[in-house]
This record gives C-alpha cells, sequence and structure tokens, in this order.
C-alpha cells in the first residue's frame, strides 16, 4: 500500500512537472499569439519573385494550383493569377500565421527584356481561427528588371506601406474599418528610360519615377 502511494505521488509530481513546461507553450501558441518568424518568408517570397517561379506554397509544400493567364494590379488578386506568388505559414501549436499574397502586377516590355513591378499583401493571420483584422494588412512592391533570356531578375527598387500609410474604405462599404483596395500600375518613357511606379488605395497619392537606363542591355 505504501508503494503504490508512493508510485501515485511520484506520477503526479511528474504530471505536474509536464504540465509546467508546456503551459507556457501552450499561452504563447493560443492566448499570446505568436506567429512563425516572417523574415524567412519574407525572403522565400522575394526570392521566388526574382527567380519567377510563381504558385502557392502552404505550410512549406508546392500546391498543383495554376492561376488564371493575366495580369492584375490589385496584389491579393494577382496571387491568383499564373503570375502569382503566395505562402501561407502558421505556428505549430495552432496559434497565429502570415499570409503573403502578391505577385506580378505590371509589366513593360522592352528589346533587351521587360521591367515588372510586383505588389504583395502581408496578412497577419490571428488565434486558433487565423482571423484578420483591419489592422493586420500592410503591402510591399517591388520593381524588377528581367532582361532577354534571364530567367532570375534584378530588384531595382522596394516600398513598404503600413496599416497607417493605408486609406480606409468608405462607411458604406461591406467591410467598414478595413483598408482601401490598394492597386499599382507601371509606364515607362522610352526617351529617359524612366519607370513611373503610381499606387493608390494610399491615404497620400504614390508616385515615383525611377532610372532604369542601366537595368536593361
Amino acid at each position: 500500500m505504501r508503494a503504490s502511494r508512493q508510485e501515485d505521488d511520484t506520477n503526479v509530481r511528474l504530471a505536474f512537472r509536464g504540465l509546467v513546461l508546456v503551459l507556457p507553450l501552450i499561452i504563447q501558441g493560443c492566448v499570446l499569439d505568436i506567429a512563425p518568424t516572417r523574415e524567412p518568408l519574407d525572403a522565400a517570397w522575394e526570392s521566388r519573385m526574382l527567380a519567377g517561379e510563381y504558385g502557392t506554397w502552404l505550410y512549406g509544400e508546392k500546391t498543383a494550383e495554376v492561376g488564371r493567364d493575366e495580369v492584375d494590379p490589385s496584389p491579393p488578386q494577382a496571387g491568383y493569377t499564373r503570375y502569382g506568388i503566395r505562402i501561407r505559414e502558421e505556428s505549430t501549436l495552432g496559434g497565429g500565421g502570415w499570409w503573403l499574397t502578391g505577385g506580378m502586377i505590371a509589366r513593360v516590355e522592352r528589346p533587351g527584356g521587360s521591367i515588372e513591378l510586383f505588389g504583395k499583401e502581408l496578412a497577419r493571420l490571428r488565434g486558433l481561427k487565423k482571423m484578420v483584422g483591419p489592422r493586420d494588412i500592410s503591402y510591399e512592391f517591388f520593381l524588377v528588371a528581367r532582361p532577354t533570356g534571364a530567367q532570375r531578375g534584378r530588384l531595382v527598387r522596394q516600398w513598404r506601406f503600413s496599416r497607417e500609410a493605408l486609406a480606409d474604405r468608405p462607411p458604406s462599404d461591406v467591410t467598414p474599418g478595413f483598408p482601401e483596395i490598394v492597386r499599382g500600375s507601371l509606364s515607362f518613357d522610352a526617351q529617359s528610360k524612366t519607370a513611373t511606379v503610381t499606387i493608390t488605395g494610399l491615404v497620400r497619392p504614390f508616385q515615383e519615377a525611377v532610372d532604369v537606363s542601366h537595368e536593361l542591355p
């Protein structure tokens, strides 16, 4: 009887120790909603952009899905075209994650190659239901030069826009509180060899001219 009681006490202590070790992990994954580190996901997205490798990667695995054959000016919509890049990753404990959606949103063909504009929407997934709130969205845009015959492009310029830079949708919108639809466009002046990037859907209008005279042969 005494030995059995000692065994029970030992099992209780072991269970308590296990709970002490596991509880902080549960709290981090579910209550504190800690997502995976974003930097490796950004690096993977940009590497695929420069390599011209398009597709959808869910939790590290590429799907066989192929999007529609068009270039869409909206990053979230571009993610569902054949030039889309989508990466989704979540915490192994089920709390929090990232959804990086975008792709090529504009392109200008030149004799020596192409000038391409890419857009990426970053959405922070929260909680066990992986919800996205109005404050959880931001955008990045990339100007890429891709010489003819070279599959890999070169990054010319990058722009980042936090949630504070995004315009709010009208009060009559079906999803009030969320940012306005963000779009990008690209034009090219052959004489000055200047690419002009315009981004709409921001609090302040954005337009920037970039000299690309040294980017293509």
